[in-house]
């Protein structure tokens, strides 16, 4: 008696014991793939076995993406560019790693280096201010949607005056004689262009803009020019064709870059990519053409593909459309044909006649042999 009370104690202990214990599979186990994505539109994927290819889905079609790998844990870790996923609203996106498919919860798109690129246009004085005219560039997402830089207080702007001295206007450093200054927005096609307007007596040599939270060296946020005496104008027709009359002076075009100058001003291109065109029309020459398909094939997505139609189905219209033979008929390799005497059309196919006793097949039926013998 003692030995079976002491025997279910023993069971009891057990069975508790491995009730509490974590579970073997969970300390032993490779942790899952983990994904994550960024208002940079950059993306993270943890925990891969190996390095493999990455692609994002794009529209309806999957683009390699370039980015860094790391070791972590024993494990691989894939760091995307900036601006792989440029959606305005929170989005669901799908990435693919070899042969693996994952889904990623993008955040709405908000600023990435790599979208942005500035150019400055002029730096001059006039009657004691000085002006820093610059361009920032869009980033088009299709044809009614663009990405526009509208934060020129994020930058930093410094001047190098004609004595020397170094000025800087920006978040985290503010010269006290370059604190007071006023911009001006102009939105264009494209682009917009900002005015850096201040107060000085001081002649100024360069205006340089830059942005310090992105890499120089790899985006291009920084632009650096001399400034000069711009020649002054009263019209358009006083100025070089790629510039305009502005505020008399003639200020040298940012056209976008989809844009070309036309007359002193920036005019869109009919297109500059398969994507500004119709999907039965490809972009050449900054202008959509239709696409010339042969005869078996179909405009799809910017290119000509080959139908595929069945044995049943002929090509119309750069289509597949299906064959309507009459009684006795049958689909061969894209036509009606005549069936054999001794056969029959179901389905579109011919079927050789099974006649009975004393039957012949004749003119697609089975017929008595008497009457085809004597004709009753």
């Amino acid at each position: 008696m003692i030995k079976k009370e002491a025997a279910a104690i023993i069971i009891v202990a057990i069975t508790a014991l491995v009730a509490f214990l974590p579970d073997a599979g969970s300390q032993l186990g490779i942790a899952a793939v983990e994904t994550s994505c960024r208002d940079t539109g950059e993306f993270v994927i943890r925990n891969l076995d190996e390095k493999e290819g990455v692609y994002a889905r794009i529209g309806t079609n999957w683009a390699e993406v370039e980015g860094e790998w790391r070791d972590e844990n024993n494990r691989k870790t894939f760091r995307s560019e900036e601006a792989v996923f440029i959606s305005p609203k929170a989005s669901r996106q799908s990435v693919r790693v070899g042969k693996s498919s994952y889904s990623l919860n993008c955040p709405a798109f908000v600023f990435s280096c790599k979208l942005i690129n500035i150019s400055i246009n002029a730096c001059y004085k006039r009657n004691d201010t000085f002006y820093g005219r610059f361009t920032a560039y869009s980033l088009r997402y299709d044809k009614q949607n663009e990405f526009r830089f509208e934060k020129p207080f994020l930058l930093d702007y410094e001047i190098k005056t004609s004595d020397g001295k170094e000025l800087t206007h920006g978040p985290q450093i503010l010269s006290p004689e370059f604190r007071q200054i006023a911009m001006s927005r102009a939105k264009r096609v494209g682009s917009n262009r900002f005015t850096l307007m201040w107060n000085t007596t001081k002649d100024i040599e360069r205006f340089t803009v830059q942005y310090q939270q992105c890499d120089n060296q790899k985006y291009n946020f920084y632009d650096s020019v001399e400034c000069t005496d711009l020649p002054t104008c009263a019209s358009n027709s006083e100025c070089a064709p790629n510039e305009a009359c502005e505020d008399n002076l003639c200020i040298p075009l940012s056209c976008g870059a989809c844009q070309y100058t036309a007359n002193h001003a920036c005019a869109d291109y009919e297109c500059c990519g398969n994507n500004d065109c119709a999907e039965s029309e490809e972009c050449a020459d900054n202008k959509c053409a239709s696409l010339n398909c042969a005869y078996n094939e179909a405009a799809a997505e910017h290119e000509c593909r080959q139908l595929a139609c069945g044995n049943d189905e002929y090509i119309f219209n750069g289509t597949c459309a299906e064959l309507e033979c009459e009684q006795h008929q049958a689909a061969v390799n894209h036509v009606c044909a005549e069936c054999g005497q001794d056969e029959t059309s179901e389905n579109n196919q011919c079927t050789k006649l099974s006649c009975g006793f004393l039957k012949k097949a004749k003119g697609h039926e089975c017929a008595s042999i008497f009457r085809i013998l004597f004709g009753k």
